[in-house]
C-alpha cells in the first residue's frame, strides 16, 4: 500500500487519518479513553443528541468559557462567542493570503500600474531596441 501523507482539512495538518465518531459512547470517560487509545486527532460531535444538563457536555464547556449564555429555553451565543468566531475566521483567511503570496498567483493577464515595457508597449518606429 501507498504511503499517505497527511491529512490536511482547512489549512491543518493532521497525522492521523482516522476520525473517531463519539454518538455510541455510554460515558464521558469512555469516550476519551478511546479517543485516547486510537490516537485519533478528529472526532464527530452530533450536537443535536447533546445533553445540556449532562454534567462535562460541550454546552457546558462552552457556556462556563462564556461563548453561550441560557436565555429562556434557548442557547445564544454571547459577545465573547461572536468575538471569538470574527477572530477565527480573519485568522483563517489572513492565514489563506500569507500562504498564498503576494504575485504568486497563475494569471494571464498582466498588472495594469508600473512602468510600460516593450512586452506590454507595441513597437514604434524610433523606439530602442
Amino acid at each position: 500500500m501507498a504511503e499517505c501523507g497527511p491529512l490536511t482539512i482547512a489549512g491543518r495538518e493532521f497525522g492521523s487519518r482516522l476520525i473517531l465518531g463519539t454518538g455510541g459512547f455510554r460515558s464521558l470517560e469512555s469516550m476519551a479513553e478511546a479517543l485516547a487509545a486510537s490516537g485519533a486527532e478528529l472526532a464527530t460531535v452530533a450536537l443535536r443528541r447533546v445533553d445540556a444538563s449532562a454534567r462535562g457536555s460541550i454546552v457546558e464547556v462552552l457556556e462556563e468559557a462564556g461563548y453561550i449564555e441560557k436565555k429562556g429555553n434557548r442557547w445564544e451565543l454571547t459577545a465573547r462567542g461572536m468575538r471569538k468566531i470574527g477572530q477565527k475566521a480573519l485568522q483563517d483567511i489572513f492565514n489563506k493570503l500569507k500562504r498564498d503570496g503576494f504575485g504568486r498567483h497563475i494569471s494571464p493577464f498582466r498588472g495594469v500600474g508600473g512602468e510600460r515595457t516593450d512586452e506590454s508597449k507595441p513597437y514604434q518606429f524610433g523606439d530602442p531596441f
